[in-house]
């Protein structure tokens, strides 16, 4: 480097100044403002192996590579015109001939009435920061191949505190995809936006569990249930700084559902058991009721016929009671005889029956019993109904049992009233039997046909299964409905006899 060439950027404190310059790590040069590049320091020329003759003015670009020399000379010219400092990274050839490349900053020298007067410019090799980088890269996209890949989903979520210090909602910075997909929330949940409106009653459990591990600092682990999904999750969290957990995520719906099923299955195998208990023990009352009915049956007849010999004033009401009552023997043992042979083998024998008279000749019964006193019945039923095909004694043991159970829901109610709604349809008839009870109040009316449950202390929780499985047996359905306004309302759906004789068309 030629001293005049020093003394003029220098000046009086030259040789320190350049001393301060050629001592930088890293090449560094100076030009005037037209961008004139007339000096460099040490650095430089140890790098390149150049001479100051070799570099002066334009001559630096033979240490740049060919294929860069056009962008990087628009770059510097384009600082020169807008008289502003630029960054610009490229290769720079050293003495062994390898390029390596190098991150080059310029800035100008204004004097004091602000013109630019030189250009001041660094060269930092970042060769070995830009392989780290790229490492550093590769590492990331394994990294996150792996974390997208996991079987598990996996998420860092932290949690966001009131002035009081209360837990009041929580935010996802970083998620799998497999969280997305097991929880159907975004990978990401920014802060202000509610973790526990996006994701509802989980959101809550996830916000109290996160908010527990960072107070504590211990795992935890805990199941929760997304509803919208259908989906069981197991969840451990722990700590991962102090104002971030993570969690993994795996999915255990198989397991619950299996777990279901399986006490599903232990629920119907005892239910079973109990029916078939109930069913030996329903034949076993069957047997042994018959002789008692049967000898209350000859003592009705025995006394009719010491009342016919007698000149008892009430004798005609007293004989009308006897044959009631002999009857009603006859009856139960009909029901008793059809109840243990259906029991016995699940079949009915069925004969073609007037829908409407039996149904009549039923509510008559009704009315006979004191529990009908005060009781308002209404019977709509169109003429001309076609035939059905059933066991009549069963048919209005149905009958009874829904009859009896709205008459005891209505106990303690002021105006009671049973309706009862026949309607005809191409092949079916249905029978609306309804209430002005309480109703199902908050049971569903599925559950009341489950066996052995019973909405009153008295009960065994046999009637309304009973009756579904005798209806089923003769090929129809039978459920509940809520009553319209009130009550309740069971609804009976027979086929018709297709071979009786049909109702005149209309």
């Amino acid at each position: 480097m030629a001293a005049d060439q020093d003394d003029i950027y220098f000046g009086v404190a030259g040789a320190e100044l350049q001393a301060l310059a050629d001592n930088l790590p890293h090449p560094a040069w100076i030009a005037y403002a037209d961008g004139f590049i007339f000096w460099f320091n040490r650095r430089w020329y140890e790098y390149t192996g150049t001479t100051i003759d070799d570099q002066r003015g334009w001559g630096w670009t033979s240490t740049r590579h060919p294929e860069e020399i056009e962008r990087i000379t628009a770059v510097w010219k384009q600082a020169l015109a807008d008289g502003k400092p630029v960054e610009i990274t490229f290769p720079l050839k050293g003495r062994d001939g390898i390029f390596r490349l190098f991150l080059t900053s310029i800035v100008p020298v204004r004097d004091a009435s602000g013109q630019v007067v030189r250009w001041f410019g660094t060269n930092v090799d970042i060769t070995g920061q830009v392989v780290i980088e790229d490492r550093l890269r590769v590492a990331e996209a394994d990294w996150q191949s792996l974390f997208d890949e996991m079987q598990d989903g996996f998420a860092i979520g932290s949690v966001v505190y009131d002035a009081a210090g209360v837990a009041v909602d929580g935010t996802i910075v970083k998620a799998n995809k497999q969280w997305s997909f097991l929880t159907g929330l975004p990978p990401v949940i920014a802060p202000g936006t509610s973790l526990v409106q996006v994701a509802g009653v989980a959101g809550e459990q996830l916000l109290k569990a996160f908010a527990r591990v960072l107070e504590s600092g211990v795992s935890e682990l805990f199941e929760a249930h997304i509803e919208e999904l259908g989906r069981w999750l197991e969840i451990r969290a722990y700590r991962h700084s102090p104002t971030q957990v993570a969690a993994f995520f795996h999915d255990v719906s198989e397991r619950k559902l299996a777990e279901y099923e399986a006490r599903r299955a232990q629920d119907n195998l005892l239910r079973v058991s109990r029916l078939s208990a109930m069913g030996a023990l329903a034949s076993t009352l069957a047997h042994e009721l018959n002789q008692p009915l049967g000898a209350a049956a000859n003592y009705i007849a025995a006394a009719n016929e010491h009342l016919k010999r007698s000149s008892d004033p009430e004798k005609q009401r007293l004989q009308q009671l006897l044959k009631s009552a002999n009857e009603s023997c006859l009856r139960a043992g009909r029901i008793i005889r059809s109840m243990r042979e259906f029991t016995a083998s699940g079949r009915v024998t069925k004969t073609s029956e007037d829908l409407k008279e039996m149904i009549s000749a039923t509510i008559a019964d009704f009315l006979d019993d004191e529990a009908s006193d005060g009781l308002m019945l209404e019977f709509v039923c169109p003429n001309g109904l076609p035939p059905i095909m059933c066991d009549r004694i069963q048919i209005e043991q149905v009958l009874i049992n829904l009859y009896s159970n709205s008459v005891r829901a209505m106990a303690t109610t002021e105006a009671r009233l049973i309706k009862i709604d026949v309607t005809a349809r191409p092949d079916v008839v249905l029978i609306r039997l309804g209430d002005s009870g309480p109703g199902f109040t908050d049971r569903s009316p599925e559950e009341l046909f489950e066996p052995f449950w019973s909405t009153t202390d008295v009960g065994l929780g046999l009637g309304l299964p009973l009756c579904r499985t005798i209806v089923e047996a003769h090929g129809g359905a039978i459920w509940g409905e809520r009553g319209d306004p009130d009550g309740a309302c069971f609804v009976i759906r027979l086929p018709v006899d297709q071979d009786g004789p049909q109702p005149p068309s209309t």
